[in-house]
């Protein structure tokens, strides 16, 4: 097992927890957001909490993939792919154009 300077223990258990808890502070704020009215003075602060958690969480999922040996750019790719794909079914099965 790996140890990191700032996170310590980086087996693939412990990035789940930590993306996790990431996860748990995008949701939170971006949450707020979604119920606050559009001039509400909040709105940017909410934001501004999320930034950095959302690119916590981005960075952690890059080292997640690199440890499981998967190219990033390929996984971007492949979810990008996977998206298409999911939009072609539900248009498909609504008939929505």
């Amino acid at each position: 097992m790996d140890v990191d300077v700032v996170f310590g223990d980086t087996s693939v258990l412990n990035k789940i927890a930590r993306l996790a808890y990431s996860f748990g502070h995008v949701a939170r704020a971006l949450g707020r957001v979604e119920n606050l009215p559009e001039d509400s003075p909040d709105l940017k602060s909410y934001l501004a909490y999320a930034k950095p958690s959302f690119a916590l969480m981005i960075k952690l999922w890059r080292e997640l993939a690199d440890q499981l040996g998967y190219d990033w750019d390929e996984i971007i790719d492949l979810g990008d792919e996977r998206m298409a794909e999911l939009i072609r079914d539900y248009k498909s099965r609504t008939g929505v154009k």
